[in-house]
């Protein structure tokens, strides 16, 4: 009865952790999303959509977009390799978009997701597809950064014109934020650095274990480890010590077999 009871507890408890997994998420994520547009008119967004968007554009524009998550899929894809990580073109590519999907509904969210998905599904260590996604997101913001100061200097005296017919200057975008938003912003700096910082020490700590892993296998080399030579060489002396251990084994002696006496001939006396 206890046994039964027991078991009836551990399998509400998993219902409940089930529910709360996949109900949490979309209450945060509509939280975010009533904070974000609770001042928007939809209205006016449904009257751009359903008369002044130009669908064909659209169209062609979204085949681009699937070809660039493609494409991104088989990189994280490639750069999981030299860590002998080799996880299916699918799943990265189906990861990619499903990244994509969840961070509609929570902002950000997506590139955790994706890494929790190839861990669930192809056994892929959930720190090592994250230290890719951070190095990726890493070289595209510095690409980015490059080209946006490329353009800006070879194109300054059409910048410099722009900012003085809009009237745009440093002063009157830093007044554009509220104290809600210097908050959000403050909030998501500590966050950032705090992962950052986080994720840098457990890459530090895995360097170190590593380095005394094999560091300890060097000292100790297993016979996997061996050179092959020397281990030919330590098995025929294995086998030469073994031989010599053992007693000499005599020399089976002919076997004699006993003489059978032969009857005598019969004396025959002569006739007269």
């Amino acid at each position: 009865m206890m046994q039964s009871y027991d078991i009836f507890l551990m399998d509400r408890n998993k219902t409940i952790k089930k529910i709360v997994n996949i109900a949490l998420p979309f209450i945060l994520g509509g939280t975010i999303l009533w904070w974000m547009y609770r001042n928007t008119d939809f209205k006016e967004i449904e009257h751009t959509v359903m008369h002044e968007m130009d669908w064909g554009w659209m169209l062609f524009s979204l085949v681009f977009g699937v070809t660039a998550q493609l494409f991104r899929g088989i990189r994280w894809r490639q750069t999981l390799a030299p860590m002998n990580e080799h996880p299916r073109t699918s799943d990265c590519i189906h990861a990619v978009f499903i990244s994509y999907a969840s961070s509609l509904v929570i902002p950000r969210s997506g590139e955790f997701i994706r890494c929790g998905i190839l861990s669930r599904y192809d056994r892929t260590p959930f720190l090592k597809s994250l230290g890719t996604v951070v190095t990726e997101r890493l070289i595209d913001s510095l690409l980015i950064l490059a080209v946006t100061i490329v353009v800006i200097l070879s194109q300054l005296p059409v910048f410099l014109t722009f900012f003085d017919k809009t009237g745009t200057s440093l002063d009157h975008f830093l007044h554009g934020f509220t104290s809600t938003g210097y908050i959000v912003t403050a909030i998501c700096i500590l966050f950032t650095v705090a992962f950052l910082w986080y994720m840098a020490s457990k890459l530090a700590f895995m360097t170190k274990l590593k380095e005394m892993i094999d560091s300890s296998k060097k000292k100790n080399p297993t016979a996997e480890e061996e050179d092959p030579a020397e281990k030919e060489i330590l098995i025929k002396t294995n086998v030469i010590n073994s031989q010599s251990d053992k007693p000499a084994v005599k020399a089976a002696e002919p076997v004699v077999e006993p003489e059978v006496a032969q009857p005598e001939p019969e004396a025959v006396e002569p006739e007269p």
